[in-house]
């Protein structure tokens, strides 16, 4: 009788509601108690499906262990499920099939312990990497959160370029620099249907400290226009308008004094579409030191083609050997 009864309670300790809330409490000592008992070894094929089936409401998702570990960017639980033996192809089809993507989550919120361990998994094949594909777009009552511009087509790097989570990037990068072939999931110079990169990416959504990131550490290319033909000066100007809180005038004169963006020839342009007092002012300095080097130049360029009068004894002498030569 108290055999059968150990037997149950063990199954019951891991359905759902047990589990789950250790997972919300964050104590992963009481799943590792349990992981080491003799019941456990014995029952361990059976309880980890469970693990891969039993699910929890949150946000407005349905989440096996795994996802929900993920999605709450416990670290140390991911990793202890994962090496106990739960899936991680059915940790990315529950999510996927919820129209979220694993790897997207852990740029937008920014997981950079998690992606260290899961982006290796994610490109190696254990999972559904390669062919991991959207079922269907996420509901309305989880796109704030796990999916913020459903119009937007954006790659996991982008978002991280978005909510400027540098580790994140910086986490792929030196991924990348020893594994070829980086994937438009995290290349940063990749563009999307609307001609925006990461570089573009982080200017219009005025992340100052992402843009000198991308152009000191990362050598971004920042010249490159978007689908509309607008330069990242021209984004950063227009998006100053939506989003006036944001240090768009530190991030249009870094681009122009630093990373050398091209604006002379619009700058009477990007004046008068300027709202800010101070911004108008800026491109003024400019339009008048644009204006005195141009003159600087005209100046240089007419001293270079003043002409050299020949001596008029160089010119007697020349004229005195014609005369000899035809007298001979």
């Amino acid at each position: 009788m108290g055999c059968c009864e150990s037997k149950n309670n063990l199954e019951d300790q891991f359905k759902a509601k047990f589990f789950f809330e250790n997972i919300q409490r964050k104590n992963l000592k009481a799943l590792q108690k349990l992981t080491l008992t003799r019941e456990f070894k014995a029952k361990k094929s059976f309880l980890i499906q469970n693990l891969d089936q039993e699910k929890i409401n949150y946000s407005g998702l349905s989440l096996i262990a795994l996802s929900y570990s993920l999605i709450l960017g416990e670290i140390d639980f991911f990793v202890y499920l994962h090496k106990l033996g739960c899936s991680i192809s059915h940790m990315e089809r529950n999510l996927t099939d919820q129209g979220i993507n694993p790897i997207s989550i852990l740029c937008i919120k920014g997981y950079s312990s998690l992606l260290l361990y899961y982006l290796p998994l994610y490109m190696s094949g254990l999972g559904l990497s390669s062919h991991l594909v959207l079922e269907k777009q996420a509901n309305s009552a989880v796109q704030e959160e796990f999916n913020p511009f459903p119009n937007q087509k954006y790659t996991p790097i982008q978002f991280a370029a978005i909510f400027e989570h540098i580790q994140i990037i910086t986490i792929i990068q030196e991924y990348f620099k020893i594994h070829p072939d980086t994937p438009i999931d995290f290349d940063l110079e990749h563009k999307d249907e609307t001609g925006m990169n990461c570089p573009l990416i982080a200017v219009k959504y005025g992340n100052f400290a992402m843009v000198k990131f991308l152009h000191m550490n990362l050598r971004c290319n920042f010249h490159t226009k978007n689908a509309n033909g607008l330069n990242a000066v021209q984004i950063a100007l227009n998006e100053m308008k939506i989003r006036p809180q944001k240090p768009y005038m530190t991030i249009i004169c870094y681009l122009i004094d630093i990373a050398g963006v091209k604006v002379e020839d619009m700058l009477n342009e990007l004046m008068n579409d300027a709202e800010d007092p101070a911004l108008q002012g800026y491109f003024m300095i400019k339009m008048k030191k644009n204006c005195d080097l141009r003159s600087a130049r005209k100046n240089d360029k007419e001293s270079l083609f003043q002409y050299i009068k020949i001596p008029q004894s160089n010119s007697e002498s020349i004229h005195s050997c014609s005369s000899e030569d035809r007298r001979k």
